[in-house]
């Protein structure tokens, strides 16, 4: 198979804008994404990309608060 077509993700240019991404992530962003990710990969879930948004971020707040605990 011939994969000299394919992109490696290993180049340094693509790691550094990793780091920079990382970089400006807070703990309430990860879990708002990884709330999204769960609510996007349900094709039942009907709503539109601004209301999973803020639900996902209710959920980050809510873990959040349990943390404080």
């Amino acid at each position: 198979m011939n994969t000299t077509h394919i992109k490696e993700p290993t180049e340094k240019k693509e790691k550094l804008t990793a780091t920079r991404l990382l970089d400006d992530l807070d703990l309430r962003d990860y879990f708002a994404a990884k709330a999204m990710q769960g609510a996007m990969a349900n094709p039942e879930v009907k709503e539109t990309a601004g209301a999973r948004s803020e639900w996902a971020y209710e959920i980050a707040d809510a873990m959040l608060k349990e943390r404080e605990k």
